[in-house]
């Protein structure tokens, strides 16, 4: 049986990029309310995609050509989104029915440094991008409301890598601020999948973090999301965006 590996996806952390190269080589497969054991066996389906969330508006499905389409949640599914006024939450779903597979696969996910990720979060939205940063934290999108923008903006990356329970699946983590494309390269490798660079997309030029931010604002940044500093080794100093102590790398 061919290696597979479990690839948590989490918003503005390269997954344009990344989802792109493996669209082109045929290898991935999207977890959703859909999926089967025989989807995620499937010999074909290597890199097993776990988005840590979505809209209850849209999901991913593979066409018989090979083609990648969006449709819309159906039935129980449907009701179950507008009822509980925010989107399904693909990790949670695979952790409670097949736990055995989330069990035996390698995990990565690609983390990124809390500032950076804030600033490009803040700059995508279009509700926030106008918005001075202070406004923005202090008026953070809360799930219920708002699912998209909360999981783009205030939902932790912690979180994203967490089954309901908070229990942390992630075996390894891919650092956008270290070699990112020598941990891909290593990913492919396990996979038997020829290299190629990541593409990018979806790459937008912007002020670098610490001119993007003042120092109060900064803080509060730190003081939002101070879980992922913490638990992925950064440091709150704004002007050192690689990690100080980061998680282990790819050691299979």
């Amino acid at each position: 049986m061919k290696n597979k590996v479990i690839w948590i996806k989490k918003p503005k952390c390269a997954g344009t990029s990344i989802e792109n190269l493996l669209r082109d080589k045929g290898c991935i497969y999207y977890v959703d309310q859909y999926t089967t054991q025989a989807d995620l066996n499937a010999p074909e389906n290597q890199v097993i995609c776990v988005r840590a969330g979505t809209t209850g508006r849209m999901c991913i499905h593979k066409t018989r050509e090979g083609q990648y389409l969006e449709r819309p949640p159906s039935g129980g599914m449907e009701f179950f989104h507008k009822l509980l006024g925010h989107g399904f939450m693909p990790l949670h779903d695979m952790a409670r029915r097949f736990p055995d597979f989330l069990q035996a696969h390698p995990k990565f996910s690609v983390i990124r440094n809390p500032y950076d990720k804030f600033v490009s979060s803040w700059r995508y939205l279009k509700k926030y991008r106008d918005l001075p940063a202070a406004n923005v934290l202090d008026n953070l999108p809360g799930r219920g409301k708002d699912f998209h923008d909360w999981h783009h903006l205030t939902r932790t990356q912690q979180d994203c890598i967490s089954d309901a329970s908070g229990r942390t699946w992630l075996d390894f983590a891919v650092y956008m601020e270290l070699d990112i494309e020598q941990d891909f390269a290593r990913i492919l490798h396990y996979l038997d999948i020829p290299y190629t660079p990541i593409p990018h997309k979806n790459k937008s030029e912007r002020q670098a973090v610490s001119e993007s931010l003042t120092l109060e604002e900064a803080q509060q940044v730190a003081r939002v999301y101070g879980v992922d500093f913490t638990g992925f080794g950064y440091s709150k100093d704004i002007s050192q965006l690689q990690p100080t102590s980061p998680l282990p790398q790819w050691n299979l």
